[in-house]
């Protein structure tokens, strides 16, 4: 059996290389345990779950007909019958044919890469929508920022130290080697593809924290940010997804980032807040919260971020993940609604329904695409909206 229950160690990592010294003189050290019992509990349902679903699972390990050594009948049969003749490569967060370059493959490997890259517009016309109309030419800057800092970084050394393998100094925790991305090998479509794709995730898991650190961050530290943020996403994705990493060859599963993207990005958000505290005014009046600068394009930006690109990328499971992604938006949706309809005296603000359809989003992307059912996808995009 798969090791489902190691996320929570990731998390709890993040988390604390984030926060450790600052909770030492924190006045909401209460504030931060709460939170903490509230992750437990979470945690507890979802491994409860988790063991409940395992036992219906279909076997997604498909193994090759006959010997390692097949012949060219064999292999040939076997590239006519992509759906009976793949391989799942999980700890690489990819599914790939028989042969690894694949050109199929790798096309759709970019076209996922494309639609992630996208959502950089999202992040943009969310941030932009839900801040004061002086700040919306700021924070998009600031998207614009984590594209071109974070993706040059990236190329320089992240995603050597992600999938880097140069014997001695690569190991379990970091990856070394393949610095200044560049390939002359036969592989060299693969090589770039998994870089693009990596890199969208890298970008992504910086974006998600400018959100967080809106309105209250000069912009010439939050560059610095956009710099360093690297060093927080590679670690961990080399953790998950090298064939290395020690979460990998314990046996973790991560569909679609949701430990390096996710994890890193809403840990390093919360550290962010601790510190900087809220925007001004945001809680000055318990009944009254600021409003949008412009609630349109806060709207549009959350249908820019959902996660197709990100839980599609199994192209051969593409279909039955966004299946799953679909209606646990819609669930989360649908709560968002019922609890501002409940919360705010029947009145719907769309603050409610954006971050449960976020939520929602983030809690597709761990195993739910491939692995879950609809009904249990449904049942904790609901809970996680809450």
């Amino acid at each position: 059996m798969r090791f489902f229950f190691l996320l929570p160690v990731l998390k709890s990592f993040i988390l604390t290389l984030h926060i450790i010294t600052f909770l030492l003189f924190s006045p909401l050290l209460i504030l931060c345990i709460s939170s903490f019992l509230y992750y437990l509990s979470f945690s507890a349902i979802f491994s409860i779950f988790l063991c409940l679903e395992y036992f219906r699972l279909t076997p997604l390990l498909i193994k090759r007909n006959g010997s390692l050594n097949a012949t060219k009948k064999d292999k040939q049969e076997n590239r006519e019958h992509i759906g009976r003749s793949l391989q799942f490569d999980i700890r690489a967060n990819t599914t790939i044919l028989l042969d690894p370059s694949n050109h199929d493959d790798a096309t759709w490997i970019l076209t996922s890469a494309f639609i992630i890259f996208t959502m950089q517009s999202g992040f943009g016309l969310l941030e932009s929508g839900s801040v004061s109309v002086k700040n919306e030419v700021n924070i998009m800057v600031k998207n614009a920022v984590d594209v071109i800092f974070g993706g040059l970084t990236f190329w320089m050394f992240g995603y050597g130290l992600v999938f880097g393998d140069s014997a001695p100094l690569s190991n379990q925790f970091c990856g070394w080697g393949s610095f200044f991305v560049t390939s002359h090998s036969p592989d060299v479509g693969w090589v770039y593809s998994k870089f693009f794709f990596t890199a969208s995730f890298s970008t992504t898991a910086t974006t998600i924290v400018s959100g967080a650190m809106a309105e209250r961050t000069k912009f010439e530290s939050y560059i610095l940010f956009s710099l360093l943020n690297t060093f927080t996403f590679c670690f961990p994705a080399h953790w998950m997804w090298a064939d290395n990493g020690w979460l990998a060859v314990m046996g973790v599963i991560d569909v679609a980032g949701a430990g390096p993207v996710h994890i890193v990005g809403g840990m390093t958000s919360l550290a962010a807040i601790l510190i900087l505290g809220p925007r001004k005014d945001r809680f000055q009046s318990q009944d009254k919260t600021p409003a949008f600068g412009s609630p349109t394009n806060a709207i549009l930006g959350m249908f820019m971020l959902c996660t197709f690109g990100i839980s599609g990328s199994k192209w051969i499971l593409a279909a039955r993940s966004a299946v799953t992604t679909i209606t646990a938006s819609t669930s989360g949706g649908m709560t968002g609604l019922f609890l501002s309809y409940i919360l705010k005296k029947r009145k719907f603000h769309i603050d409610y329904l954006i971050n449960s359809v976020l939520a929602s989003l983030v809690s597709i992307t761990v195993l739910m695409p491939i692995y879950l059912s609809i009904y249990l996808s449904i049942y904790l995009s609901i809970y996680l909206s809450i």
